[in-house]
């Protein structure tokens, strides 16, 4: 039997996205980010993983729409050692996607900005 995606989108993501996201905001909670993601996270699948990081990205970034959108967006460019070649890499970014799709609506310009340039 294969094994489940969701075992490549383990404990290692939150932490690669809190390094990431703290590089560009020094103010951002790491430790507790990671900690709040990680309370039930073996439990859930693949999908429910990326919500829960956005759930997370959302509770410990500014409250702020933009400002927090803005934050997360510099976060891409920030080294990780994902292989964006490899079957998973790019579902790094499936929490940033969520958070958007989660978030965003009521701001749907800023929330396409990244996106039209």
């Amino acid at each position: 039997m294969a094994e489940a995606l969701k075992n490549q989108f383990g404990a290692e993501v939150p932490r690669t996205i809190a390094a990431m996201v703290r590089a560009v905001h020094p103010a951002f909670d790491a430790e507790g980010f990671v900690k709040t993601v990680l309370d039930g996270y073996h439990a859930l699948e693949l999908m429910q993983r990326g919500q829960k990081i956005a759930q997370g990205l959302h509770q410990f970034l500014p409250t702020d729409y933009s400002k927090a959108l803005a934050i997360l967006m510099r976060s891409l460019e920030q080294a990780h050692d994902r292989d964006m070649g490899q079957s998973l890499g790019s579902f790094l970014f499936l929490p940033h996607t969520q958070f958007v799709a989660t978030y965003g609506m009521a701001h749907f310009d800023v929330s396409m900005r990244p996106c039209m340039r």
